[in-house]
């Protein structure tokens, strides 16, 4: 094989054979451009929608563009090079080729050693131009021949001329050929030429065909999604004409579109909802202030309104001379109505009661409610006329005491009525109501059932009662209030047989023995029912004592107030008491006033004495003589025993009172009721009342009130019996 010689300009098998004008370069090729990522946002409502800086389509022509150019280089250089590989191949072969012709053909002349046929053949082969040179050496390496001049570009082989001498094959010599590469040059070039212009040609193709696919695939439902959008948001929609491309762009705009419809169909309704929305704002708004100013049951105005109302109608009489008259009402026995009838009764008698207080007002006054069964009333007038709108008050009263049928129930309740007067305007309207619910307490204190006018005169003892109805709150609460204890003794046996109740208030250092000085405030407090219970509790844990200190048939006699007995849980009350202690009924006896008797409306107080006497509690009737007695009341009420009130026995002995008290004793004998006789404070008394048939007495002659130790002693010592002695001759025989 013919050893080829690379010299300088040899091809290296290791490293490509492009030629240098190729353009080698160690650098790499700088074709990634700077693709700047965008998001497309929607802009406020007002502004127009407007294309992003650098769009879907131009971001994918900067990248799609170089990586086809360079693709489509890539193929077109692999394509020269491979052509060009295969035009160098077939010169080497062509160059092999000739070596091996020609040294056969040279084998004879180089061994005649002929020169001019030497120098002939090269000249031949120096005619290829393919040829670039020619070298021919003998056997010791001289030039022989040398023709033509080394190519650049090109390669060369050497092939040794074998001699035959003397019947053997010697080393005659050399010959070397030089081949030039410049027609794979020139075709190469030629190549290039054409796969630059062929992929420039590709590439416009490819752009071209791109942009208008881009842009009716891609740009062209992009836009009509952009103009929905301007569309949608200025209020400008239109449903495309056009139809929709079978692909994804198609799907994405019919889901706007369906959007848009939905989003229509949701606003529409909501619109609707807003509508309905705000009328019914609307309305609540008015309701809440009605409610604001109006009473929900009644339908008054409520005590902001009055108040709203008040300060305008003070403000108007300070400036022109008018009179502002405040009436503070109160109902009486409304909640023994709601008690013994229930809420709905209750309710139906306010606004009942509501209707006649407005109508009872001139055109200009308001009517409001306080709360509960509390009402005011506010009216402006002239000076003059203020004095005929003060009697209203006794018209209020009158009207409000009628019976009044209510779901088929006649009911009847009374009214307690306060009138205060502004004639200069320059009071408060606090004041004002302050001065009305001091003549309403007023009213109350006279009996309930009255209208009051208030008086600057009684202003500082009205204060006064209220100051003291504060503190007995704070008493009850405290639990101030304790019993005291008076006996009452047996004309017959000489034995004390009860204790009765009273109540005592410790008031500091200052102990109020007079039960007048707060009663009437614990009534006007709402308090009666809990002073009842308080005493009662505390008696029967004294009484508990007394048994045990040898008095084991005592018995505790307790005063219940009209409160307790219009009260539903009072028997129960009674009744745990007891069972609590381990005590028997029969050793209490609650005593009732007989006013409370006689002013029983709707017989509350009856039902609960019932009650207790069918559970073994004794009843008496308590200041039996007092004002309108009633002889019904003995046969009617399970009565135990009556109590005559002390104006029945202080006159005794005679006189018509001796008879009456005579006619009383037979009266009770028959019903088998016994008689207490209260008040009992001298010897002459004392017989008197044993004569006429009572069977026990009570008074400061027996015993003032004493508190629980004075009591205990009193109960341990032999100090009743020996009075008895002393005071009846009858009962000295009493051991």
């Amino acid at each position: 094989m013919p050893e080829r010689a690379m010299s300088g300009w040899r091809r290296n098998k290791k490293t490509s054979a492009w030629p240098t004008a190729i353009g080698r370069s160690s650098e790499p090729l700088q074709t990634e451009p700077d693709i700047c990522l965008a998001a497309m946002a929607f802009q406020r409502r007002n502004e127009s929608f407007s294309m992003p800086r650098q769009s879907v389509q131009n971001r994918y022509f900067l990248i799609a563009a170089p990586i086809a150019f360079f693709a489509i280089l890539a193929v077109a250089l692999w394509n020269a090079k491979t052509v060009y590989d295969n035009q160098v191949i077939k010169l080497d072969e062509k160059l092999e080729r000739i070596l091996q012709n020609q040294t056969i053909v040279m084998s004879r002349a180089m061994g005649d050693r002929d020169e001019r046929l030497l120098k002939l053949i090269g000249a031949s082969l120096v005619a290829d131009p393919d040829i670039v040179f020619v070298h021919i050496n003998d056997e010791t390496g001289n030039t022989i021949a040398s023709l033509g001049r080394k190519a650049t570009h090109g390669t060369s082989m050497a092939q040794q001329i074998n001699v035959r001498r003397d019947g053997k094959l010697t080393d005659g010599g050399s010959l070397e050929l030089g081949i030039t590469y410049k027609p794979a040059r020139e075709l190469l070039q030629e190549s290039l030429v054409f796969s630059a212009f062929s992929a420039f040609l590709a590439i416009f193709a490819i752009w071209l065909g791109g942009f208008l696919a881009f842009r009716y695939m891609v740009g062209r439902p992009i836009e009509t999604l952009h103009q929905l959008i301007d569309g949608w948001k200025t209020n400008q929609w239109s449903t495309p004409k056009q139809p929709l491309p079978n692909n994804e762009f198609g799907s994405l705009t019919a889901a706007f579109v369906e959007l848009h419809e939905t989003v229509q169909a949701r606003e529409s309704e909501l619109k609707s909802i807003k509508a309905g929305l705000e009328i019914r704002v609307a309305e609540r708004t008015e309701e809440l202030r009605k409610l604001a100013s109006t009473d929900a049951l009644t339908g008054l105005a409520n005590r902001r309104a009055a108040l709203e109302f008040a300060e305008g109608c003070l403000s108007r009489a300070a400036a022109i001379g008018e009179a502002v008259v405040v009436f503070a009402i109160d109902l009486d026995y409304f909640k023994a109505l709601n008690d013994q009838h229930g809420h709905a009764i209750g309710d139906q008698m306010l606004c009942h009661a509501s209707r006649q207080i407005e109508a009872s007002m001139p055109d200009k006054a308001l009517v409001a409610r306080m709360g509960g069964d509390e009402f005011i009333a506010i009216a402006p007038c002239s000076v003059g006329a203020a004095v005929f709108i003060e009697k209203t008050g006794d018209v209020l009263v009158e009207k409000l005491s009628l019976p009044v049928i209510l779901q088929q129930v006649e009911c009847q309740i009374g009214a307690s009525v306060g009138v205060a007067t502004e004639k200069s305007g320059g009071t408060s309207f606090e004041k004002l109501l302050a001065n009305a619910d001091l003549a309403l307490y007023d009213a109350k204190n006279n009996g309930r059932g009255t209208s009051c006018q208030y008086d600057a005169d009684k202003h500082t003892a009205l204060k006064s009662r209220r100051s003291l109805a504060d503190e007995i709150t704070q008493a009850i609460y405290n639990h101030d209030f304790e019993p005291y204890f008076q006996p009452q003794l047996d004309l017959w046996s000489g034995e004390i047989i009860s204790l009765e109740l009273l109540a005592r208030w410790q008031r500091g250092y200052e102990q109020i023995s007079v039960p007048k000085a707060f009663l009437s405030a614990i009534e006007d407090g709402g308090f009666s029912n809990k002073l009842d219970m308080m005493i009662l509790e505390k008696g029967l844990d004294a009484l508990i004592e007394f048994h045990r200190c040898g008095a084991p048939n005592l018995r505790v006699s307790a005063n219940a107030s009209t409160a307790s007995l219009h009260s539903p849980v009072y028997v129960e009350h009674v009744l745990s008491a007891l069972k609590k202690r381990n005590l028997p009924a029969s050793c209490l006896a609650i005593e009732v006033l007989e006013e409370t008797m006689i002013r029983d409306p709707y017989n509350e107080a009856a039902k609960t004495i019932q009650r207790l006497s069918h559970a073994g509690v004794r009843i008496e009737l308590d200041d039996f003589g007092v004002g309108y007695s009633s002889l019904s009341q003995l046969a009617l009420l399970p009565l135990h025993g009556l109590k005559l009130d002390r104006s029945l026995v202080s006159p005794l002995p005679g006189g018509q009172t001796e008879e009456i008290v005579r006619a009383i004793s037979a009266l009770c004998k028959e019903l088998d009721i016994s008689i207490t006789a209260e008040g009992i404070e001298t010897q002459k008394q004392f017989e008197v009342l044993h004569d006429l048939g009572c069977d026990f007495v009570q008074g400061y002659l027996i015993s003032p009130p004493l508190s629980f130790s004075g009591a205990l002693s009193w109960i341990q010592s032999s100090r009743s019996k020996r009075l008895i002695r002393k005071s009846h001759p009858v009962l000295k025989s009493i051991t």
